[in-house]
C-alpha cells in the first residue's frame, strides 16, 4: 500500500483513504502487507527527511493505535 505525500492535503486525504479500508476489511492479513509512505518523493527532493519522517510517525502511531497496525 503506497501513501502520496506531496503536500498535506493530499496526505491527509490519503490517510483518509487507508483508515477507510481499514474499517472496511479490517483483517490485514489477508490484504496488507506494508505501508510505502514517500519514499519516491524523499528521493526526488520534494520533501525533506525530517518531514518524511513526522508524516511516517503521523501516519503509522494512529494506525497501530486504532486499527493495531504493526510497524
Amino acid at each position: 500500500m503506497g501513501v502520496w505525500n506531496v503536500d498535506d492535503a493530499k496526505f491527509g486525504r490519503e490517510k483518509a483513504a487507508l483508515e477507510s479500508a481499514l474499517k472496511k476489511w479490517p483483517d490485514t492479513s489477508k490484504w496488507l502487507k506494508g505501508i510505502n509512505v514517500g519514499s519516491e518523493s524523499l528521493y526526488r527532493k520534494e520533501i525533506t527527511a525530517s518531514k518524511l519522517a513526522e508524516q511516517i510517525y503521523g501516519l503509522s502511531y494512529p494506525l497501530h493505535m486504532r486499527f493495531g497496525v504493526e510497524y
